[in-house]
């Protein structure tokens, strides 16, 4: 049936109602993603980041089996993405990701500590913040960033090469390399 509708009206129409209901199941999550004190200082460091890298190339490398045929030394020296979990081949690899991103609520809620631990800058979807204590002091904690995802950027197609399949975390990674690249 969505198909069906979804075929015969355009597609301007089509994401402007997405967008429209989008928009109005996250009203009431609006205050806190934009005042809340995590959230700000976050949206703080993120401006910081604005094309740091701009005009240089970055790799997402995302989970899967694929990875394993997959010669990643490669990547050492290049800017790179780490999806969800990526962070357990840091020592098979020899060397870490230049960023971490989630939004994967299992992943975030399984693993808070061991993604707070990460030594390199980590996006995760500002509505995992409920997985962290609220005594985390995020502006101590230089690395991880909450970030707030747009439908608008979820229409958008990456560009950059990647590893493994596309997913929705390979578009929390398009969202925040719009900020350094």
């Amino acid at each position: 049936m969505k198909q069906t509708i979804k075929s015969i009206i355009p597609a301007s129409l089509w994401n402007f109602a997405r967008n429209t209901n989008d928009a109005i199941r996250r009203l009431p999550q609006l205050p806190a993603a934009y005042l809340h004190p995590w959230r700000r200082e976050s949206i703080r460091r993120l401006t910081a980041l604005k094309d740091i890298h701009k005009g240089k190339r970055a790799f997402i490398i995302g989970n899967g089996p694929s990875l394993k045929q997959t010669d990643l030394t490669k990547l050492k020296n290049e800017f790179t993405f780490g999806m969800n979990r990526f962070y357990v081949f840091f020592p098979e690899l020899g060397f870490t990701t230049s960023y971490f991103c989630s939004i994967n609520d299992l992943v975030i809620e399984q693993f808070s500590d061991d993604i707070l631990a990460l030594p390199m800058p980590t996006f995760l979807a500002w509505r995992s913040h409920r997985h962290f204590s609220p005594q985390l002091p995020v502006s101590q904690n230089s690395n991880l960033y909450l970030h707030h995802l747009h439908r608008s950027t979820h229409g958008k197609r990456c560009n950059w090469p990647r590893v493994g399949r596309r997913h929705s975390d390979e578009l929390c990674a398009s969202n925040c390399l719009s900020h350094g690249f």
